[in-house]
Order: C-alpha cells, then structure tokens, then sequence
C-alpha cells in the first residue's frame, strides 16, 4: 500500500531510514544540510511506523519497501540510516538496492546482540525470550541470525560507508559500529561522546 513521507530539494535522492519504532521526521536533522549540499531528500515511514502504521512487519518486508521506493523514484543516491534502519539498508543491499554510498548512524549490526540488550533493557524473563526466539526461528528458519550478521553482509558490499556511533550509547554497542567497520571494504567510523542512541 501507500508509504507516507515527505521530499525536500532537488539532485541527486538521499533516502532517510529511520530505526524501530520512530519515523521520518526523526531523522529531520538531515535535511537543510543535505538539501544545502544539492541533494534531493526521501524521508518515509516505514510500514508499521509513524503515518504508515497499518499492520505488522518485519526486516524483510522493509528491506522490500527501500527497494521498492528507489525503483519509484529512478535511483537513489545514498542512505542516510539509523539504528535499526542501518540492518533494513543493509538487507536491502543484498536485495539489489543500488546506492553509491551509504550512511549508517548507530547501527545495528549483530542481531543476537539486540535481542540480548533487548532481555536487559526491559526485563523480559529468560522464559519470555527464549520463545520469542523460537517463534522468530520458526517464522524465519534457524539460520536468520546468520542472514541477519551485518558483518557478514558487509564483507561482500562495494560502495563507500559512514558509521557514526556514540560511546554512551545504551541500546546498541559502539563495538558493533567498529565490527562492521572492521567487516566493510570502504567503510570508515566517527565515534563520538555523551549524545547516547537518539541524540547522535
């Protein structure tokens, strides 16, 4: 169905991906800068966040939309993601979504390790997670955490990559940000301090 978002500029399309549970309009620190520099800017709210709400969703189905939005529009210059959005960029990527370089800000980059702080951070009983992780393994087979390794992913990807991570980041490791960086021909990292997850 119809994807909500906003266009600001014009040039060459930079696609804003925002993370789990935000929308567009988070990332709208990007916007005059890039539309300054010459860029056209894409913001969307992915399916099951902000104006596109409807329904449930998952890694795959977003990865689908990116895709589907650069084919709506001609091409897509680069991606600006963050967070969770840096996995659904990334899954795209290996979907056939053809970007000249991308921008990853806090990025998940190992899957496991989210679930894990995910435990931690709201308290769930080792019960709770450990069907939650069989439900996710059923839907999607046993192996989804290894499709899902960025750092594998990234060993194959050829076009220039940003990751900007901050040390006091308390729901994703700066240690995954360097693990990709580590993992990506191309890429390089800006690490920063004391603007946590959301204020990077």
């Amino acid at each position: 169905g119809p994807i909500a978002g906003f266009t600001a500029g014009t040039g060459p399309i930079v696609l804003l991906v925002h993370g789990w549970g935000e929308r567009a309009s988070f990332l709208g620190a990007f916007i005059e800068p890039l539309v300054a520099a010459g860029f056209r800017v894409i913001g969307i709210d992915l399916p099951g966040h902000g104006k596109t709400s409807r329904g449930r969703t998952n890694i795959f189905d977003l990865a689908n939309v990116l895709n589907d939005v650069a084919d709506q529009v001609d091409g897509i210059q680069g991606v600006v993601a963050h967070s969770m959005g840096g996995g659904v960029t990334a899954v795209a990527l290996t979907e056939g979504l053809d970007v000249n370089a991308v921008a990853f800000v806090a990025p998940a980059s190992d899957f496991e390790h989210v679930m894990t702080k995910f435990e931690t951070m709201f308290s769930l009983p080792p019960r709770a997670m450990e069907g939650l992780r069989r439900q996710i393994e059923r839907r999607f087979g046993r192996d989804l955490w290894a499709r899902l390794s960025l750092q594998k992913l990234a060993a194959d990807f050829d076009i220039p990559a940003l990751m900007v991570h901050d040390r006091d980041d308390n729901q994703i490791d700066v240690a995954d940000s360097e693990a990709l960086v580590a993992a990506w021909p191309g890429a390089r990292s800006v690490i920063t301090s004391g603007l946590g997850h959301d204020k990077i």
